[in-house]
Parts: structure tokens; C-alpha cells; sequence
């Protein structure tokens, strides 16, 4: 909690960073609902930068004078009021402290916005202002730039540093709950609870976190990357991978679309074709996931398998036009697991349709999109896993 000095320190240093803004005065019960999303997105953005950053309100915004608020937008910054704004478009939610002071004679409020605890912040609501300019982007990551700006995280290595520190604050959330889940299946999973379990020290919480950005960003349907974690991970147990492989498989598979983040939102959800040069865009994903987790070293060998994922058996995916051996064996994997979510869950250009009509898709194109291998051992497990895991992962709200 901020103390009457740090605030006077604050106010002498006129000069606004990653972890510091100045508002001037507003009154929270009556401003209009773009200019509440304006202060909310500075909140977003300072909870994912390092230490988070305050908001300092009563400074005028021309020459960072220390005006003070007048007596009733003063009293208007309700704790409760404020954070019931703040967590409409925080996901998670956001404890910010609202603390007031009269410091010679003039009323301040600061905002104490806290680094997130174990996962990064996302935008999970739209908002746009009176001239239909968009303030909140659902979907989003903000965080704060050099220029005191909050913006959209706007570089590779701006997501890698997130990721990392990431790492550093969560562990294993997301596996521990898949492995309850599968612990209920028959013989076949649970060998993938043992393969998990092997997970437990390295596979941390941000990968889920980064994969619901990217199924709230648009395009993909809700749970996408947590039914096709687990479909991979089973169909590599079934196909006698060690279980010291798995856990950058299961890695790859999470984070298959995080270069679709670059991608615009209108090409994601269109529901009719795409143009050439629609189609030209969102192929560039797989390489800039890449560019993503490279340098991340234990999401190295995971960056492989995003980079591969859209390869083809015969040679016609892309990005490289990898063939057979070349595709890694975890992106051959993941092509199949892959196309199964896809098959049986609703899209925006085509509902769902059964795991019966999914299989017959994936065995016809053995050979030509998929590794035969691969198909071969899919079609032989019991369609009973792939039904149970995806209800599971649904019913829990994974």
C-alpha cells in the first residue's frame, strides 16, 4: 500500500513510465463508459509489466501540474465501483487498491495495480468509444511500452519475456486438473495420466493462459487447445513415445495457434472464404510462432512442432513443404489430433459433425495430409477416450 510519500515522490516526478500514469480529475460515477475503458486499459496493460505501476489521479495531463480532484470525483472512486469496471474486462479478475490522500490541502487518488499473480492478464470484452474507435480489443494482452503507452504486446520478444516471468510465478494448475480427469478413463488413459504427471515440474499454467487468449481472440472454437493437448498427448502414449518426449509435445500442441495472435480477429471469425491474400496471412502463423518460443529454452523443441504443424505428409503443407521423416513426429501428431477437434467442434463457417465422420476424414487422407503410422494407431483406440476427454474438458469449463 502506497504511503502519503510515496505519492508526494510520485507527483515530483512529472514524468510518466511503464509503471506510472497521471489522470487528471474524473469523477468515476459519471464519466462516460470510453473514458472508464481508457483507465482500464492502462490497468491491463501495468498488470503485465514487471512490478506492476499506479495511477495517479488530480494531475493535469498538459504539464503533469498537481491539480488535486475536486471533493465529489474525490469521493466518486469507490473501491468496489471501481473494481467492478475493471474486472467487466480483466480476466482473471485484478485486486487493484484505491487508496486516497489530501496532501497539502489537495485530494489525490492512486490506483495500485499489481503485477498479475500467475498468469497474464487478457482483455475478455470489447469496448469502443463514441466515435466507434475501438479502446478494448477482446482477446487481447496489453502491456505498457517505453512510451507510456499501453498497447498490444507488440513483439516476439515482448511475449517471450512474459512467458518467462510467467514461468517463474505458476506451475502445474492445468496438468494436475487433466490428470483428475483422466484418472476416471479406462486402461488406455491412464497411461496419459502417467505421461502427465511427468509434466508436473516444468508445464506451467501460462500455456493455458496463452491458449485461452488465443480461443477468446476469435476463430477457434472454446477449449481448442486443451482438447487438442489431450487428444495428442493420447495418441502419442498409444503409439509407445517415451515419456520423456511428451512433455514438449504436449507444449507444442498448447501453443499450435499462438502465432495466430498477429492475425486479425476479421479474418479468424469470417465465415465465408478466404482471399488469396487472407489465406497468404494466416499461413504466417505457424512460422511466427516460431519466432515466438525459439528462444524460450524449454519451449525450444515445442517452437519445432508449432513451426511444423501444417506440414503435410506428400510434401504440399507449408511453411516449408516438409515431406514424411521431415515433419517432426510430434507435429504429425499434433496434425491429427488437430483436424479431430476441428471435425467435431462448431466453426464459424460449418457446425460440428461426429467422431465417426472425423475418423473416416483422417483415414482417407493417411498418405497424403497425415503420417499412415500415425492414422494407423488413431484408428485403432477406442473413439470412447476422445468423447470422454473432450466432455470432461467441457464440463469442468477447462
Amino acid at each position: 500500500m502506497p504511503t502519503e510519500q510515496d505519492v508526494r515522490e510520485l507527483l515530483a516526478r512529472k514524468a510518466e513510465g511503464k509503471n506510472l500514469d497521471y489522470k487528471q480529475s474524473m469523477n468515476w460515477l459519471m464519466a462516460a463508459a470510453d473514458r472508464k475503458a481508457a483507465v482500464v486499459k492502462d490497468v491491463l496493460a501495468m498488470s503485465n509489466t514487471e512490478d506492476g505501476g499506479t495511477i495517479v489521479f488530480g494531475v493535469r495531463d498538459a504539464d503533469f501540474e498537481a491539480t488535486g480532484l475536486t471533493e465529489s470525483d474525490f469521493f466518486s472512486f469507490d473501491a468496489t465501483r471501481f473494481a467492478d469496471v475493471v474486472n467487466r474486462f480483466a480476466d482473471p479478475s485484478l485486486g487493484c487498491g484505491v487508496h486516497k490522500f489530501i496532501i497539502d490541502e489537495r485530494r489525490f487518488v492512486a490506483i495500485e495495480v499489481p503485477e498479475f499473480s500467475d498468469i497474464p492478464t487478457i482483455c475478455k470484452a470489447d469496448q469502443n468509444d463514441a466515435s466507434n474507435r475501438q479502446v478494448l480489443k477482446r482477446g487481447a494482452i496489453y502491456i505498457r511500452t517505453d512510451r507510456a503507452t499501453s498497447e498490444v504486446v507488440p513483439t516476439a520478444e515482448v511475449m517471450r519475456n512474459l512467458i518467462d516471468r510467467a514461468v517463474v510465478r505458476r506451475g502445474d494448475q492445468f496438468v494436475r486438473t487433466i490428470e483428475r480427469l483422466v484418472r476416471k478413463r479406462p486402461e488406455n488413459t491412464k497411461e496419459l495420466a502417467v505421461a502427465l504427471s511427468n509434466l508436473e515440474r516444468s508445464y506451467d499454467i501460462t500455456l493455458e493462459s496463452l491458449g485461452d487468449a488465443l480461443d477468446l481472440k476469435g476463430g477457434a472454437p472454446e477449449g481448442h487447445s486443451k482438447r487438442v493437448t489431450a487428444f495428442t498427448i493420447a495418441i502419442a502414449r498409444a503409439m509407445g513415445m517415451p515419456r520423456d518426449r511428451i512433455p514438449p509435445i504436449a507444449r507444442g500442441a498448447f501453443l499450435h495457434d499462438i502465432g495466430k495472435m498477429a492475425v486479425p480477429n476479421e479474418i479468424l471469425t469470417k465465415t465465408g472464404p478466404l482471399t488469396p491474400e487472407e489465406f497468404a496471412i494466416v499461413r504466417e502463423h505457424c512460422s511466427r510462432g516460431y519466432k515466438i518460443l525459439h528462444k524460450i529454452p524449454f519451449l525450444s523443441d515445442a517452437a519445432e512442432i508449432v513451426y511444423s504443424h501444417h506440414e503435410r505428409y506428400d510434401g504440399t503443407g507449408y511453411p516449408r513443404g516438409l515431406r514424411e521423416n521431415e515433419i517432426p513426429l510430434g507435429a504429425r501428431i499434433l496434425a491429427v489430433a488437430n483436424t479431430l477437434d476441428a471435425i467435431t467442434t462448431d466453426l464459424p463457417y460449418r457446425e460440428a459433425q461426429s467422431l465417426d465422420a472425423a475418423r473416416e476424414e483422417i483415414r482417407r487422407c493417411a498418405g497424403t495430409q497425415f503420417d499412415p503410422k500415425t492414422v494407423e494407431v488413431f484408428l485403432e483406440m477406442p473413439t470412447k477416450i476422445f468423447s470422454d476427454l473432450a466432455g470432461d474438458i467441457r464440463s469442468q469449463g477447462l
